[in-house]
């Protein structure tokens, strides 16, 4: 994805970009790759807890055109690692530079964003693989794919590093081994995302609708989607107004936008500051919803006084209607072209019927007798043409009152406070996944199946070569073995045998010499010193607690069980109840109990230790153990008890 001018430079007089559409679909503009004709960049939000979303910010009047997943709403929020641990935020700087964007889901802050690659080696002397490792995260391709034609090699020692015209810069590419063995290719270069906020002079300030006078038509609602408590709803009235109050120290010229929702025709809006009729009628176009999708009127420039100003937006009376000043001639429908209606063309049924970039505009005989965008004189003596709708320019769409206002934003305030000047950053994050949104089954956005896969692999990688897989593993392996609290040396044992693939014990030697090998892995737990050395066993805190299941299968082979004739396998009946475990009936995907659990007011607790088993004991399960045993004894795997109750593990006698 490249701006316009890279296009047209890159391919030069082979495009005819003079002869491009500029307009983008209305049904596929959050599907499809357009330029874009007014800036735009990409903004970070900031959340209380220092977790970052992506906003993509575009100066134009319609919010709508940003999906609301990289909107200033976005709550897709990730994890950031920033410079020295310091990030904007609204309880302890007030966000710096930064906007405060306050709304239903918590304060939050909103910078402009500025990426910096720099080179993190400029030399290769006295570098090595470890400062290699530690320091360079960005992969890259293996250098060789181009054949030696753009890099050179230079052996290091335990690193490769393949340079441009021997210049160690950000272009350079290493080689090396990291230590679970595998060979990774990292550029040389530290991407760091930099935060800045606004200078005083273009500092955006928000005034919500709440904070405002109105008449008393206007309603004031809520909705979860609005700034601040909730909006101001004009409705269908005339002559409504709303109007807030602004104090500046001196005078400035400012930017004024409303945002507002609107779910039908244009209602435009007359601006006044301090009683002088800014914008005669400024556009409130149709964006959808009256609550749900938000979006900004183009910029009012004007110029506030020292001290209070009042800025009023008042809906026109009916003098001042827009519909005054159209007229209509009816044009038939001889130049349609491809069956549908061009401008002023009518009769249309829906915006369906007619070209693209208009829209049907309904009326009757008795309101709205004319039609906006269309020129020359009604046709008095064709009266039914009257009440046929026309095809015409959305722009040009009116109805009347006004639309519901959430908030005014005023560009170019002084700030309140001076600039703390405070700097931030972050590593720029690995990203995988498009953020332009499949809508349909043709596959037009980014968010695929492939880099799903990438992203996927990518995590699960992390996952498993992570320097605390090793021992997470091995512990919780060894505690399945038998043994709830293994030394930290039984533990690294079988953390080097896992990573290094190996284990040798005496003249054998396990595994595969594979990172992960659990035949190594597993041969260092069970012919560890600490597995079967048994001077251990008379230490009190070594070894685990038997699981109930396990009790009932030593008994069982202990009495040397065999199957009834009619039995062809032992089954244990709904255990879970009884003994708090039973096979295949995991409580949860934690199964039975935590690895890390710690029995109250026990010496386990005292001496730092765990007994994950521990927590299946209580006493109903404890007696309900003892008598299970006693029956397995005396009656085999039944449900029969002295008592005549169902005290055995099994449903019927076998």
């Amino acid at each position: 994805r490249v701006t316009y001018a890279t296009a047209e430079d890159r391919c030069g007089s082979l495009c005819m970009y003079k002869d491009m559409d500029g307009v983008i679909p209305k049904d596929r503009r959050h599907t499809g790759y357009h330029w874009l004709n007014t800036p735009c960049d990409i903004r970070a939000k900031i959340n209380s807890e220092g977790y970052v979303a992506i906003v993509h910010y575009l100066d134009t009047i319609s919010l709508d055109d940003i999906p609301r997943h990289v909107s200033d709403e976005s709550l897709n929020y990730f994890k950031v690692y920033w410079s020295g641990g310091d990030y904007p935020s609204v309880a302890s700087n007030n966000c710096g530079d930064c906007l405060v964007l306050s709304d239903v889901n918590g304060d939050a802050c909103l910078c402009q964003t500025t990426v910096v690659d720099k080179a993190v080696f400029n030399t290769a002397v006295n570098v090595t693989a470890a400062d290699i490792l530690s320091s360079l995260t960005v992969g890259h391709m293996d250098p060789d794919v181009y054949n030696g034609t753009s890099y050179t090699e230079e052996d290091e020692g335990d690193f490769t590093a393949y340079t441009k015209a021997g210049v160690y810069d950000t272009s350079t590419v290493f080689k090396v081994e990291d230590d679970v063995g595998r060979t990774l290719f990292l550029r040389n270069v530290r991407s760091i995302v930099e935060l800045k906020g606004w200078e005083s002079a273009y500092t955006p300030t928000t005034f919500e609708a709440e904070e405002a006078s109105n008449s008393s038509d206007a309603v004031f609602k809520t909705a979860s989607r609005s700034t601040g408590t909730g909006y101001l709803d004009f409705g269908a009235s005339m002559d409504q107004y709303v109007q807030w109050e602004v104090s500046v120290p001196q005078e400035v010229a400012v930017n004024l936008k409303f945002r507002y929702a609107l779910d039908n025709y244009n209602r435009p809006m007359e601006v006044h500051v301090n009683g002088v009729s800014v914008v005669p009628l400024l556009d409130f176009p149709s964006c959808g919803d009256n609550d749900d999708y938000w979006m900004y009127t183009a910029a009012v420039t004007t110029t506030l006084a020292a001290g209070t100003n009042i800025v009023r937006l008042q809906a026109p009376s009916n003098s001042s209607w827009p519909k005054s000043n159209m007229n209509l001639t009816y044009v038939g429908n001889d130049d349609d072209i491809d069956g549908l209606l061009q401008q002023c063309q009518g009769d249309c049924d829906n915006d369906a019927d007619c070209a693209e970039g208009l829209y049907c505009f309904q009326r009757s005989s008795n309101k709205n007798p004319r039609v906006p965008g269309c020129s020359l004189t009604y046709p008095y003596s064709v009266p039914h043409r009257s009440s046929t709708d026309y095809c015409a320019p959305l722009e040009y769409r009116y109805s009347e009152g006004g639309p519901n206002i959430d908030h005014l934003l005023i560009e170019g305030l002084p700030s309140a406070q001076p600039s703390d000047e405070v700097s931030y950053s972050f590593r720029n994050p690995v990203h995988f996944m498009g953020l332009l949104q499949d809508y349909s089954s043709d596959g037009i956005g980014e968010t695929n199946a492939r880099d799903a896969h990438y992203e996927t692999s990518a995590v699960l990688d992390h996952y498993f070569y992570h320097e605390s897989t090793a021992p997470f593993v091995c512990i919780r392996l060894i505690q399945r073995f038998g043994i709830s609290n293994p030394s930290p040396r039984y533990v690294a044992a079988c953390s080097e045998a896992f990573k290094t693939g190996t284990y040798t014990a005496g003249t054998v030697e396990f595994g595969s010499g594979k990172y992960g090998d659990l035949e190594a892995a597993a041969a260092a737990i069970s012919l560890d010193r600490e597995a079967t050395s048994p001077v251990l066993d008379l230490e009190p805190g070594a070894g685990s607690l038997r699981e109930p299941l396990m009790k009932i299968i030593g008994l069982m082979r202990n009495l040397e069980y065999t199957h009834a004739p009619r039995e062809t396998f032992a089954e244990l009946w709904r255990t879970q109840n009884r003994i708090s475990q039973e096979p295949y009936e995991f409580p949860s995907v934690f199964s039975f109990f935590l690895p890390e659990y710690i029995p109250d007011g026990s010496p386990v607790g005292t001496a730092s230790h765990v007994s994950p088993e521990s927590q299946l004991l209580d006493m109903p399960s404890s007696i309900e153990m003892l008598n299970g045993l006693f029956s397995l004894v005396k009656y085999g795997l039944s449900d029969c008890m002295d008592d005549g109750n169902d005290h055995g593990f099994a449903l019927y006698p076998g």
